[in-house]
């Protein structure tokens, strides 16, 4: 946000929609604001002049990834693994909330569902991670469960396993 700024703009990556926010309703005038971060999905302007802190949070988007498919029983295990693998990736891009995640969408192998226990989100910006990340179980009918580390914003672990003894 720029020093004299009267408005902010707002790019939405999900619908590439690009818009602008007022913020004369915080302060106007010259050198208000000595910089900006984003907190969870929050903008908060930081006042150089301004009498307070000027705090926007983006609508709530009502999209849900809500497809379902139902795999040949053919694939292999391998490849269902693989891409069950691809389908907690795609799911990871729509949680919105760390501490309460939508649910993954159906899956099913031949009619028979994939079942899937969310056993934690954890997205920390507190601590610099530039990414989120899920520990997802999945049960395969016929094969057997794993477990899946899945990530959003960066695939390198060590953004989260910084003491593993």
């Amino acid at each position: 946000v720029p020093y004299n700024a009267e408005s902010f703009l707002v790019y939405d990556p999900n619908t590439g929609v690009l818009s602008s926010s007022e913020t004369v309703h915080v302060a106007t005038g010259q050198g208000k604001w000595s910089g900006a971060w984003v907190l969870n999905g929050v903008l908060c302007c930081m006042p150089y002049n301004a009498s307070q802190m000027l705090v926007h949070e983006a609508v709530a988007d009502t999209k849900t990834f809500n497809r379902t498919e139902d795999l040949p029983t053919y694939l292999g295990t391998e490849l269902i693994e693989d891409f069950v693998a691809a389908w907690l990736s795609e799911w990871i891009y729509w949680v919105r909330n760390a501490s309460s995640p939508c649910p993954v969408p159906s899956l099913s192998v031949g009619g028979d569902a994939v079942t899937f226990l969310v056993h934690q989100v954890c997205e920390d910006p507190l601590h610099c991670s530039p990414a989120r990340l899920a520990t997802v179980t999945a049960t395969i009918p016929g094969h057997g469960s794993s477990v899946y580390l899945v990530f959003k914003g960066s695939t390198f672990l060590a953004d989260f396993v910084v003491n593993a003894s």
